[in-house]
This record gives C-alpha cells, structure tokens and sequence, in this order.
C-alpha cells in the first residue's frame, strides 16, 4: 500500500483488527506491486458495510440499559412492541415504523459494529 492511500484511508478497530474502505488501483512498482488511490473524478461511492458481530443475547441488556422495552418472541427481539431485531442468515434485520424508538434502536446497533 503506498504512502499516499494510508494517508487517505481511515482504520475502524473491528475486535482486534483494524479495519478501512479503500479505492485503489494496483500498479507495477520496480520492487513488486503496490496499491495506490485513485484519481478524485475515479472514487465512485460505495454501499455502507457493516462490520462486526451483534449478539441478540448481548444486545437486549444494551437496549434495555437504554430505558426501552425489550423481549424474545420466537427468537426475534422486539423493542417497545414496534421494533424488531431478528438475524436471517448472516444478515442483521431491522424492521419496525419509523419512529424515535426505531431510530434509538439503530443509534445502539451501530455503536456495537462498524459502519464503512
């Protein structure tokens, strides 16, 4: 990775890794290959990638710590009766009306993982 991509790039610590996005090209150096940053009018954005592991478990003491209702129903956490946490597969799911108290819910998942 060359100099000027690490300048540009920033690390998130996902458990004990760092973890960056990066837009860079490959270019043949004389000692081997390196990967440089792409030209500004090059960059296209990118879908947010989530990172990290949200244990359901884990998270009701964090949503009830937080002053909100919550409970299991056939493995999906509800929330204040409105909002639903469920895992499908790898994929976490929100689901819920647009209210404060789904906004509240995705505040608290997003400060247990990494948004890039």
């Amino acid at each position: 990775m060359s100099p000027q991509l690490l300048n540009q790039i920033s690390f998130k610590n996902v458990g004990k890794y760092g973890v960056a996005f990066a837009s860079a090209v490959v270019r043949h150096r004389e000692h081997g290959f390196a990967l440089d940053p792409l030209p500004e009018n090059g960059v296209k954005p990118h879908d947010a990638a989530i990172v990290g592991d949200l244990r359901l478990n884990d998270f009701i003491g964090i949503v009830k710590s937080a002053g909100l209702q919550a409970e299991f129903s056939s493995g999906i956490l509800v929330v204040n009766g409105q909002v639903l946490v469920k895992k499908a597969g790898s994929q976490l799911v929100l689901e819920g009306t647009m209210s404060p108290t789904y906004f509240k819910v995705r505040q608290l998942m997003y400060r247990q993982l990494s948004v890039f």
